[in-house]
């Protein structure tokens, strides 16, 4: 281990470089199943971050995708494992000491070594916070400390051109705002600091202005009502316009970006979601300028428990992105002018869970289509054409193994084994408990349709770099 200019040399962290121990449990019900799922932790799982998001990405020098999960092992270790797309695994990619704070990212993070790398922001046994970059092959690569523990999941982008993606994340305390490189090393100008505002949400990387070089957004909370979204230029300095302050259940709420309008400019979408006193939620739409272009008022409610976050994708093919998104109950298909799109919002069963639709060809149809899942006794795994008809074989309903209705599941969608058909992944979960009962366990499907067009949105925040924006950069 090396220490970093402005950080104390970090304690070592205890790795397990071992075969993994996942078993697959035996499900035959449904003809949509890939053979060796479901995959199912042998030992206890545990709601390590409370955002089980999925990311599929090469870790592993091999040529299928994997689906990158982690869990507590028997010695109370944190492991980050692979799935591959035949239900096998890696060999354990890293053990921390305690927590795992939040999700996972991928992306080039070294081009001295093949492949890409995960990122990911563990606490330590000494209580210090570590952002942990792992080689694809499995091998750990070094970490640095952060000092406390950081609000989202890490983005990744390669501000300076050189092929090499910088990190960005936040900081809980403080609300600290951090740009670095792979080593850990700050970027000039960077930690900005609000003392008027405490934690920071998931970040979104994108050019707003439209200048050649992308700005830094993200919102935070300076009191339990209120609200800021934060726009950053590489340097650290405050877009001109920013910050906003409006009122909001949830600052955690991810920012997407993406043109959704008639104008050339890209903008900034935002869910603002409602309590339960009777409003529905709505989206903002706001200008590179910080301006509000636009409120779109929704169908439903969203009760700001959970972490809605818009997708984007043109799901119509004229050159605009359409917004995506779910609430309590229903999910719709918006246009940036306001209007839903035909066939469009559509009612489910159950409650929001995770509130991450995706989209892309699921059927091999040809056109696009939008998953999502709800929550309750039944976790169920919905899919649409971009008509609003649901897609035969929807829903899948996954049993509640809790009894009492506690059961969630996040989703994605990937070729995983580059056989050109689009992947429907299932991760689910019970979020509040640690026993041999309550398992995470991982589902794969593939529909196996005739002719599959592209995956638009994938992930959550549109590929495992988590930059939140469209067109999706992979």
């Amino acid at each position: 281990m090396r220490a970093f200019a402005g950080h104390s040399t970090p304690r070592i962290v205890c790795l397990l470089l071992l075969t993994c121990s996942l078993s697959s449990a035996v499900d035959a019900g449904d003809p949509d199943l890939k053979p060796g799922f479901p995959v199912q932790c042998f030992i206890k799982a545990h709601d390590l971050s409370g955002h089980k998001f999925i990311a599929i990405g090469n870790v592993d020098l091999k040529p299928d995708l994997e689906i990158i999960v982690e869990r507590r092992n028997v010695l109370g270790l944190i492991e980050v494992v692979g799935i591959r797309s035949d239900g096998t695994t890696t060999r354990n990619l890293i053990s921390s000491s305690t927590t795992l704070n939040n999700g996972l990212s991928i992306g080039e993070l070294s081009l001295q070594h093949p492949g890409l790398e995960v990122i990911a922001d563990a606490s330590l046994a000494s209580g210090s916070i570590t952002l942990s970059s792992i080689l694809r092959a499995g091998r750990f690569v070094d970490y640095f400390s952060i000092g406390f523990p950081s609000i989202g999941i890490p983005a990744l982008f390669d501000f300076d051109g050189d092929g090499e993606m910088e990190i960005v994340h936040g900081v809980d305390i403080g609300a600290r705002l951090y740009v670095r490189r792979a080593n850990g090393a700050v970027m000039p100008g960077w930690p900005v600091t609000d003392t008027s505002v405490y934690g920071v949400s998931t970040v979104c990387v994108a050019d707003i202005d439209l200048d050649g070089s992308p700005e830094i957004i993200v919102a935070a909370r300076p009191n339990s009502t209120d609200r800021k979204l934060f726009a950053f230029r590489l340097d650290g300095s405050t877009v001109p316009g920013w910050p906003l302050s409006f009122s909001s259940p949830n600052y955690r709420t991810p920012i997407v970006v993406g043109n959704v309008d008639d104008d050339p400019q890209p903008e900034v979408v935002f869910l603002r979601p409602q309590g339960m006193s009777g409003s529905n939620a709505s989206v903002l739409l706001i200008g590179p300028n910080g301006a509000t272009k636009r409120v779109i008022p929704l169908s439903s409610y969203q009760d700001g428990d959970d972490i809605p976050c818009p997708a984007l994708a043109d799901i119509d093919a004229d050159g605009r992105a359409e917004i995506i998104v779910q609430t309590e109950g229903k999910i719709d298909v918006v246009r940036g002018t306001g209007s839903s799109m035909p066939g469009w919002p559509v009612s489910y069963p159950g409650v929001v869970s995770r509130a991450v639709p995706i989209v892309g060809d699921i059927d091999g149809d040809g056109s696009p289509d939008i998953c999502f899942s709800s929550s309750g006794f039944l976790t169920e795994i919905y899919a649409y054409s971009a008509n609003g008809s649901l897609i035969p074989g929807f829903p899948k309903s996954l049993p509640d193994t809790t009894g009492i209705g506690l059961t969630k599941a996040t989703i994605a969608m990937a070729d995983l084994e580059g056989d050109g058909r689009t992947d429907l992944v299932v991760r689910r979960y019970a979020p509040v408990f640690d026993t041999d009962a309550f398992m995470d366990t991982v589902w794969a499907f593939d529909l196996k349709g005739p002719h599959y067009g592209p995956v638009l949105w994938g992930q959550f925040g549109g590929s495992p770099r988590h930059i939140f924006t469209y067109p999706v950069i992979p």
